[in-house]
C-alpha cells in the first residue's frame, strides 16, 4: 500500500476519533501546544497533528482489545502516521534534501 494512503487513513480516523471525543471542536489551536510553538518555521500544523494522533494512539490503547483486529491495525496506522510526519518534518528541517 502507498504509504501516504497509510498517513491519510490514519489522520483521517485519528482526526474523527478526536473530533468525536471533543464535540466537533478542534482540540487545540496550533500555536496552543507546546510542540508547535517550538516547532520549525511552517510546520507547526505537522505537530499538532502529531500531538492529535498521540491523543488518538491513547484512546486506542484504553479500548476494549476485542474488535477482530481492527483495533491493532487502527493503531500500526496511527504509529506509521506519526513515523512519516516526524519524517517529514526532518525532510523539511534539512532544506528539502534527504
Amino acid at each position: 500500500m502507498d504509504p501516504w494512503k497509510v498517513v491519510a487513513l490514519a489522520s483521517s480516523g485519528a482526526l474523527a476519533l478526536v473530533l468525536f471525543h471533543c464535540g466537533g471542536a478542534p482540540a487545540t489551536s496550533p500555536a496552543a501546544t507546546p510542540a508547535a510553538a517550538a516547532a520549525p518555521s511552517g510546520e507547526s500544523e505537522m505537530m499538532l497533528a502529531r500531538d492529535e494522533l498521540a491523543t488518538a494512539r491513547r484512546y486506542l490503547d484504553d479500548a476494549i482489545p476485542d474488535k477482530g483486529g481492527h483495533r491493532e491495525q487502527a493503531v500500526r496506522l496511527v504509529d506509521q502516521a506519526v513515523f512519516e510526519i516526524n519524517q517529514g518534518v526532518a525532510f523539511a528541517s534539512s532544506g528539502g534534501r534527504p
